[in-house]
């Protein structure tokens, strides 16, 4: 493991002899990823690879201006091994990625979206209930649900953070 860079190829076959050709496309700089997921939301296209040995993993997202894929957002992660995306709803709506994870899984501060080392300890930032995430028996979980919400991936909200009367309920 350690840092490396991890390589996204371009392959192109040609119609006449049906022969392959891989051509470098871009390199990401990473440190001990050891998975990386593909997903399309709204025809734009996201690569995460998962860190075992960062505080956070990577969220690139594709530039059509560009033609290259654009840092997005460092996920705070703890150990990250591998991902999943999940997308069961139509145009982008409720995606999510799964993350497994070595490390206790940790509620960060949203407001730091590219932060290398992000905060997490519930006395920085004034902001309430960064920390360990828990999960419904009260136990440190590990592995993390994040949501798209269109710009960023975020928390799920866990039992202990959703209001005890949600709206419409009894």
């Amino acid at each position: 493991g350690g840092a490396a860079m991890s390589q996204l190829f371009r392959l192109s076959v040609d119609n006449r002899t049906g022969a392959v050709r891989a051509e470098l496309a871009q390199t990401f700089p990473t440190l001990s990823a050891r998975d990386v997921e593909h997903v399309s939301i709204n025809g734009t296209s996201y690569l995460m690879f998962a860190q075992q040995d960062a505080p956070t993993s990577p969220l690139y997202r594709w530039s059509r201006d560009r033609r290259r894929f654009e840092l997005q957002q460092r996920v705070p992660t703890q150990g990250a091994t591998r991902l999943g995306a999940f997308l069961p709803g139509a145009n982008g709506t409720d995606s999510y990625m799964l993350v497994a994870q070595k490390g206790d899984a940790v509620v960060c501060s949203l407001s730091q979206r590219l932060a290398e080392d992000p905060t997490c300890e519930s006395t920085s930032w004034g902001e309430p209930g960064l920390g360990p995430a828990l999960t419904e028996e009260g136990e440190r979980g590990q592995s993390a649900m994040l949501r798209w919400n269109g710009t960023m991936l975020l928390s799920v909200n866990t039992p202990s953070t959703l209001p005890a009367r949600p709206a419409g309920g009894g």
